[in-house]
């Protein structure tokens, strides 16, 4: 995929990021490992762009060498409170946060391990934006 379709596709859900699959086509295909493009990486691809004279077709730039990669994305569980994600946030300087379904411990007969399956891997359930925690401070705020 390219910035391009990155960006509309981000314009299509009014989000801040969106998931690039690393395996298969689609997010549900590749629930286990993916690389996310931000906003703020479009930013700096327009400007280093800029700061080099040099012109920008969003169209042949590959999303793959402007994405955070797959290794490098943080992720917290479901019961993480939303105050220690907003701290995640703040401490990586990120803000857009997968929140990831623990594996589910395999079944198994006694004494006998269980055979890997893909259920092993983190899996995708939701992503928590910044803007999705301060809206939710902000709305509750003090009594």
């Amino acid at each position: 995929a390219t910035v391009a379709e990155a960006v509309l596709e981000m314009r299509r859900g009014r989000a801040g990021s969106v998931l690039i699959p690393v395996h298969g086509g689609t997010i549900r295909e590749s629930r286990h490992g993916f690389g996310i493009f931000t906003e703020r990486d479009y930013l700096r691809l327009l400007g280093s762009a800029g700061r080099s004279g040099q012109s920008l077709d969003a169209r042949t730039v590959p999303i793959s060498s402007v994405m955070t990669a797959a290794s490098a994305v943080r992720y917290v569980t479901p019961d993480k409170p939303a105050y220690e994600c907003l701290e995640v946030l703040a401490q990586e300087d990120i803000r857009h946060l997968p929140v990831m379904q623990p594996p589910l411990p395999p079944p198994s007969e006694a004494g006998k391990a269980a055979p890997a399956s893909p259920t092993d891997s983190p899996r995708l359930i939701a992503v928590l934006s910044m803007r999705d925690l301060l809206s939710r401070f902000l709305r509750s705020g003090p009594g």
